[in-house]
């Protein structure tokens, strides 16, 4: 009987718990592995955004090269990185001398069936019915997970805090890695 309550209730707080505030509280600070952003001093910078196909499929390096270097392309795609995590990244990061910013959205992305490889606040989005569908193909820790959400929110915990002032290095080709 409880946890029927504990599932009512998470249904029930669904909104609050996935709402802007909340969701800034849990992501913490993720600008914060991107501080080497600040040392391109560039005039005319371009972000890529996206998952481990922009990290992964675009050459910083060859697409600066190819604009004559009056562009300067950096890579801030990630893996698994999905379109919530980019926005709290862009939101909290210095956007000072950006041009443009390229988003590279994989349709797979959007899939239920992906959320395995997304933060787990993000299972706070199923339904009932379509949490104990994913218990059984998926995932059968959902139930729990869903729970420690809803825990985590009456009780504010936050991952925020001050960015710790590493000296990070401009990583090679800009972002870009190779597989």
């Amino acid at each position: 009987m409880f946890f029927v309550f504990l599932e009512i209730l998470s249904n029930k707080m669904k909104d609050k718990i996935l709402s802007v505030t909340s969701l800034r509280k849990t992501l913490g600070n993720i600008e914060c592995e991107y501080q080497w952003i600040e040392k391109i001093t560039h005039p005319h910078k371009v972000l890529l955004l996206g998952s481990s196909t922009v990290k992964y499929g675009l050459s910083c390096s060859i697409l600066n090269k190819l604009s004559g270097d009056s562009l300067k392309f950096i890579n801030l795609g990630a893996n698994a990185r999905d379109p919530i995590v980019t926005y709290f990244l862009i939101r909290n990061i210095d956007l000072k001398g950006v041009d443009a910013m390229y988003m590279g959205l994989d349709p797979w992305i959007y899939s239920k069936n992906y959320y395995i490889h997304r933060n787990k606040i993000m299972y706070s989005d199923f339904s009932t019915a379509e949490a104990a569908t994913y218990f059984k193909k998926q995932d059968r820790q959902i139930f729990q997970t869903r729970w420690k959400n809803l825990a985590s929110y009456f009780m504010g915990s936050s991952s925020l805090g001050n960015c710790i002032s590493a000296d990070q290095q401009i990583p090679g080709d800009f972002g870009s890695m190779k597989m």
